[in-house]
């Protein structure tokens, strides 16, 4: 797609009327790169590319949502091409747990340094076992914690009351 920008000798920016552009944000004019957020901005592009990877940055970090002064939602696919991949992963997760979260059936992995999400359909005591699918650790989905080993869920809470009232008891 041709923006309708070329560059003097200069390095400046130099629209279609012969004009410098200026970045709407830094107001460099030495700016190498414009782009476009979305695909679907009608507009001429009016912000240097570092100036946008900070925002996309910022609004990810700050809001987990990108919604640019156009009022153009950026799509997942504009995200991805415009946002690193730190950034990216954050506003994947983000969607991610937005989109489960009214779910009974999604939890999060309670290894330590894991916190992936899965799908776990469980039944009978046995069926609160979750293997994680990206690290392999064990999650109890009844209690929320990294699996107690040895115990049912029934043992692990007569075990965790005996312990409190012993605490109590010493206090």
């Amino acid at each position: 797609m041709n923006l309708g920008i070329d560059y003097d000798f200069k390095n400046l920016a130099i629209d279609a009327d012969g004009e410098v552009i200026e970045c709407a944000v830094c107001l460099d004019e030495e700016t190498k790169a414009f782009k476009l957020p979305s695909s679907n901005c009608t507009h001429f592009p009016d912000v240097c590319a570092g100036c946008l990877a900070a925002f996309l940055q910022t609004e990810i970090q700050t809001n987990g949502n990108v919604v640019i002064h156009c009022s153009t939602i950026l799509s997942y696919e504009d995200v991805r091409n415009l946002a690193g991949r730190d950034d990216f992963e954050r506003f994947d997760a983000l969607l991610l747990r937005a989109a489960i979260g009214g779910s009974t059936n999604f939890y999060h992995c309670q290894s330590p340094g894991c916190g992936s999400i899965q799908e776990h359909v469980g039944g009978s005591e046995g069926g609160q076992i979750m293997i994680c699918a990206t690290c392999g650790g064990k999650t109890c989905v009844f209690h929320q914690l990294p699996w107690h080993s040895g115990q049912t869920c029934k043992e692990f809470d007569q075990a965790t009351k005996s312990a409190s009232k012993a605490s109590k008891a010493r206090v």
